[in-house]
């Protein structure tokens, strides 16, 4: 799906103008595709050690291949909770091998959450979510996805008010140590 803003700007074009960027300073542009199709996003093993391979040339990325053991941010708000356990599981691993190896490098977002996680009965935009416990969150990415101790994982589970509802959130952060 491909999100365009109403009126003159749309996403990229809002982004020049609120970080005084241009498409000649920052190339960005959209990659559609299914993040579970490996021709776009494959899981490999995570990066370690200096990465040897030129970053390549953003403004003509077809797939996120290319960025394996590239990325120093990856914000992945609002993604997990569409999908059942076993996806969630493909994809973290499939973000964390794009994440680079230096220190400090990090995945982050929000997501649904519960105290025990399953599927969620907060019904967020029509579709039922599995939602993460903190604990369990904190365990995928703290022992499965990284070695234990080779990354520091933050997670918060909050209650907000969202379209008149309350909704248990989890904000996270897997940092590379």
């Amino acid at each position: 799906m491909l999100l365009t803003l109403t009126g003159k700007l749309g996403f990229l074009e809002l982004n020049h103008v609120l970080f005084r960027s241009s498409k000649e300073t920052w190339p960005a542009h959209f990659i559609p595709g299914d993040a579970f199709d490996p021709d776009l996003l494959s899981v490999v093993p995570i990066a370690r050690g200096p990465t040897r391979e030129p970053l390549p040339d953003l403004s003509v990325l077809t797939s996120l291949n290319p960025l394996h053991g590239h990325c120093s941010v990856i914000n992945a708000s609002a993604l997990f909770h569409f999908f059942d356990e076993e996806k969630q599981l493909h994809l973290a691993r499939a973000l964390a091998g794009l994440l680079s190896p230096q220190p400090g490098s990090i995945i982050c977002g929000i997501q649904a959450g519960k105290e025990e996680k399953g599927v969620s009965t907060q019904i967020i935009c029509g579709t039922q979510l599995f939602a993460q416990s903190a604990k369990s969150w904190e365990e995928v990415w703290d022992g499965m996805i990284f070695e234990k101790g080779e990354a520091q994982v933050r997670v918060e589970k909050k209650e907000i008010a969202f379209m008149e509802n309350k909704v248990e959130l989890l904000f996270w952060s897997v940092t590379r140590l």
